[in-house]
Formats: C-alpha cells, sequence, structure tokens
C-alpha cells in the first residue's frame, strides 16, 4: 500500500528531521509498505507535492498543539482535491484533542499515544475511529531507523559547528511533573533503547551519510547516570555530540565522562532564577543545584546552555530582573527565553479559566502571570539583549 506521511510546518528557525515519523516510514516499510515522508518545512513544490498526494492511498499527518491549524489546513486541502483518501492524524495534539477532531469530520483515523503499532493497525483496517496504543512501545523491540526517507535533508545545526548533523532519540519517557510539560505521547515511564541498538545507528550515519555531530533529544539524558557514562565511553569522540538533561541529574564524574567520550555541549532547563516562581511550576530543582551543574559542566569543557521561561505562574518585573541578573552571572555560552505557554496536557493547561478558548497558533495565547503579553515580549527582548551584551 502506498502511504504518505507530512510533518506540517512547524515555523522555527531550525527545523530539526521529523524522527517520529521517520519512526513510523521505518516500521511501515518494513511490514510491507511503500512510504514517502514529505516536511513541509523544506518543500515548496506544490506539483511534486500534489503528485505523492495523487499516488497515495493512505495519508497521515503529525501535529502538535502549535502546529495542529497547519495540520488541519493540509488536511482540509487534500480532502477537497482527493475525497477518498483515508486521512490519519497523529502526536500529541491528536492524543490529547482525539474526540474532537474525530467530531471535526476531516480526518478518518486518530492515533492515540506512540503510534508504531497503531497506525499500522488503522493502515490495515481503513475503519474510521481512535486508535489507542494502550500499553508502551518496547522501544527496543523497534527496527533501527531508515535514514533514507529524509531524502538529503540537512538540518542547520543552530549556535552549532561546520559538521553534517543528525538528532538521535536514545529514551522515552519522563519521571518528572514539571507544570509546563505534556507527556501525552510517551508518558511518565523512562524507557531507554539498548546502548548496543543507539551505537549500531551512529555507526550507520557515519559510514553512510558522513553525519559526525549528533544531537540527543532525550528529555532527561543522564536519569540513568551509569547509562549516560557507558555510552559516553562507547562513542568515544567518534562523533561530536550534545545533550540535554536536567540540573539535578549530573555530578562533575558524568560530566567529565561526558566531556572525554565527544559531548561538547549541554542544555539545562533553568526556567527561572526566582525559587519561588520554580515551586509554583514544579520543577523541583534548586538554583544551588543549577549554579553546582553549571559550573561542573564549564569545569569539564562543555559549552552551556541555559534555557529560561519568562511569564510562569508567581512571575512579576521582579523575578524577571532576577532571572536575567541571575543568568549572566551564571556565565552561560548561550541563553534561550521563552514565553511560558500552557499546553494541552499540561497541569498549566487544565488550570486555564477557559481552556476551550485556548489559542494553538503559539502567538496570541494569554498571560499566565501579572504582565500583560506584550510586557513579557518587552522583557524576552531585553533579556535577549542583554545576555548578548554581556557576552561581548
Amino acid at each position: 500500500m502506498k502511504i504518505i506521511l507530512i510533518n506540517p510546518d512547524t515555523h522555527t528557525k531550525y527545523p530539526q528531521p521529523p524522527l517520529g515519523l521517520l519512526s513510523l516510514a521505518t516500521v511501515l516499510k518494513q511490514a510491507g509498505h511503500g512510504v514517502k515522508i514529505l516536511d513541509m518545512n523544506h518543500l515548496r513544490e506544490s506539483k511534486e507535492v500534489l503528485f505523492h498526494y495523487e499516488m497515495a492511498e493512505v495519508v497521515g499527518i503529525t501535529s502538535t498543539s502549535i502546529s495542529y491549524e497547519d495540520a488541519e489546513f493540509c488536511a482540509n486541502l487534500i480532502r477537497r482535491k482527493f475525497p477518498r483518501k483515508f486521512l490519519i492524524i497523529g502526536g500529541i495534539h491528536a492524543t490529547l484533542k482525539a474526540k474532537e477532531i474525530m467530531d471535526d469530520g476531516i480526518f478518518d483515523a486518530v492515533i492515540c499515544g506512540e503510534g508504531e503499532t497503531t497506525l499500522q493497525l488503522a493502515v490495515d483496517l481503513q475503519e474510521k475511529g481512535i486508535y489507542h496504543q494502550r500499553n508502551n512501545v518496547d522501544i527496543n523491540s523497534l527496527p533501527i531507523l531508515d535514514y533514507s526517507f529524509l531524502n538529503g535533508f540537512k538540518p542547520k545545526i543552530p549556535r552549532g559547528r561546520h559538521q553534517k548533523f543528525m538528532p538521535m532519540i536514545t529514551s522515552r519517557g519522563c519521571p518528572f511533573s514539571c507544570s509546563f510539560c505534556s507527556k501525552a505521547v510517551f508518558g511518565n515511564k523512562y524507557r531507554t533503547r539498548d546502548i548496543d541498538l543507539v551505537m549500531a545507528e551512529i555507526d550507520i550515519l557515519r559510514r553512510d551519510y558522513g553525519v559526525n555531530n549528533i544531537k540527543f533529544y532525550d528529555d532527561v539524558f543522564t536519569l540513568e547516570k551509569d547509562r549516560a557514562v557507558e555510552l559516553s565511553q562507547r562513542i568515544n569522540n567518534s562523533v561530536a555530540w550534545s545533550c540535554m538533561t536536567r540540573v539535578n541529574l549530573v555530578d562533575r564524574y558524568t560530566l567529565n565522562q561526558m566531556r572525554r567520550g565527544g559531548c561538547y555541549s549541554i542544555a539545562f532547563g533553568l526556567e527561572s532564577g526566582n525559587a519561588e516562581v520554580l515551586k509554583e511550576i514544579n520543577k523541583n530543582t534548586t538554583k544551588k543545584e543549577a549554579e553546582d551543574a553549571v559550573r561542573y559542566a564549564k569545569e569539564a569543557g562543555m559549552n552551556v546552555i541555559g534555557y529560561f521561561m519568562l511569564g510562569c505562574p508567581g512571575e512579576t518585573k521582579q523575578t524577571i530582573i532576577e532571572t536575567i541578573d541571575w543568568a549572566v552571572w551564571l556565565g552561560l555560552d548561550h541563553a534561550q527565553f521563552s514565553i511560558a505557554t500552557a499546553l494541552p496536557g499540561s497541569e498549566l493547561y487544565e488550570h486555564l479559566p477557559s481552556a476551550n478558548s485556548y489559542c494553538m497558533n503559539g502567538q496570541d495565547n494569554p498571560s499566565l502571570c501579572e504582565l500583560t503579553p506584550q510586557e513579557l515580549k518587552e522583557y524576552q527582548k531585553v533579556a535577549e539583549t542583554t545576555l548578548r551584551m554581556c557576552k561581548r
């Protein structure tokens, strides 16, 4: 069967390969289907897109809450041009809003949760309805990703080196309960990919695609420190790599071993420089833990990136200034300041006065604190400018 999987335009400066769709395409191909991935972040030829739509019997679209408008627009376009196509949607937004999406009548099927098993079922049956993944997928049973689906895709590395780059995910799930986070698809249960499988995939990327820079997009790369150390030792500088983690999941030894293994950059979710704001969002980390983590990483020789969120519940003008001053004091190599958004599936979203009227375009959402959206945008610019000036 011919299947098209679509990644809608994510409207980001540095779009990354759609690893979720890549996993689905690999599994479907293994089952004997003909599969094509269309990434709207890179496709600009409408005639080529229409040709692929015409050839496919099933069209699957992935979507976050912020990209759902684009996914819906794409689906309506296909439905008008090819009314008999079987349209499927999956991803975070579909998992959280399955009934509402089915009631809208645009899609024939909705995939809830991890899709490697349920998408195959929906493709085979082509029956309208909601398909649920009842249990977590055993990620060690999944095949190594078939990167040939990316067809020459060349992701840019933000603040990166001029190397051939590819993202990877070696674990799923996060056991922590930050109020701003939605874990609708992968859930709370932390599951790791066997290190032999991870290394086999890295070897394929190096040998067949010339990749020499990898970013691990695991939510908590160092949750199991022994595993992080072993993986670092196995990589052994065969590629340059970077990762993300929490400040309370690192120590000097782990970071030193990671650096020796080729980790040149690490990103921490710092969120705020105010202890009360951190409590408000259930971050369960302290400023002392953050300061130690940043210092240990810099001593190990890594570039350190800090992710901050302005406008969390309890935020004031004073706490924002405190956060900016703290970010400067930490001596980060780079800091990213975003504005807090209550995404569907998060605790923040559940406490909104009127969640159903919440805007999902990522631009016009209401403030979660006493500051107005415009004031938050102005402070965001101040924060970015301040950090940039202090680095000169």
